[in-house]
């Protein structure tokens, strides 16, 4: 994850235009319900249920599920968010790998 990390600071323009760089670095794993995703660019921003009924926010580089319950890694968090593309702000978000959780076997 880390050198995902790395390579996305290398690979993209500086200040401004890249988010990661003013972004609290975080390790944060957790399931969660997808309430909503929005397609914006090569991004998708998802809302999400955790378990205790908490909602947040995450970012993603390219597909997530739009529904269904995903796993997810976070491992950085911005404060105070603008997405020009969905011109929507977000109080918090994460960036994150997000993926479908795996069925239970029963």
């Amino acid at each position: 994850m880390e050198r995902l990390i790395a390579l996305l600071l290398i690979t993209t323009p500086l200040a401004a235009k890249n988010p990661l760089l003013g972004a609290e670095r975080v390790d944060e794993r957790f399931s969660a319900v997808v309430v909503h995703a929005w397609l914006a660019g090569g991004y998708t921003y998802l809302e999400l249920e955790r378990g205790d009924g908490a909602h947040v926010n995450a970012v993603t580089l390219g597909d997530a599920p739009a529904a269904g319950t995903v796993d997810v890694r976070a491992y950085a968090r911005a404060k105070d968010f603008t997405s020009k593309r969905l011109g929507r702000r977000f109080d918090t978000l994460l960036f994150a790998a997000v993926h479908p959780h795996p069925e239970t076997e029963r």
